[in-house]
């Protein structure tokens, strides 16, 4: 088993300290000391936080030759599903209020337009209701 925070230890041990940027010095404080394991032989990391979305450069950097499967879903269905979860960090504080679910998706839906012109060909759109109805067809893709 690997911490993900060795890795990103590893990552940030490879670089100059001067070109870390800020966000970077966050991002690994942050998962640092989180308790995300994954295996010696995994080739696939899964997790479907609602703040992931955040980590995508940082994910980029650690994992350059990796792919994020980015699930798209009605916005509403999105707000729903939030919003009916009970969710054990602080962080996501903004889950139980309607107008904040809004205003976070909107934020949301920003930052991953800016990525994906930032790092095409990285992000892979997957539309969560052909998902569910298609599986077979959409997982092969």
């Amino acid at each position: 088993m690997v911490l993900i925070s060795d890795l990103v230890l590893s990552y940030l041990i490879s670089k100059p300290s001067s070109i870390l940027s800020i966000s970077e010095l966050i991002s690994f404080n942050i998962l640092i000391n989180s308790s995300f394991v994954i295996s010696n032989n995994s080739e696939k990391i899964t997790d479907k936080l609602p703040i992931n979305f955040k980590w995508i450069g940082l994910i980029r950097s650690i994992f350059p030759n990796s792919k994020v499967v980015h699930c798209v879903r009605y916005p509403k269905d999105v707000g729903f599903s939030i919003y009916k979860n009970y969710f054990t960090s602080n962080k996501l504080n903004f889950a139980y209020d309607i107008d904040d679910i809004v205003f976070f998706f909107n934020l949301y839906s920003d930052l991953m337009i800016y990525w994906k012109k930032l790092i095409p060909n990285f992000i892979i759109d997957v539309d969560y209701e052909d998902l569910v109805s298609d599986s077979n067809s959409q997982i092969k893709k």
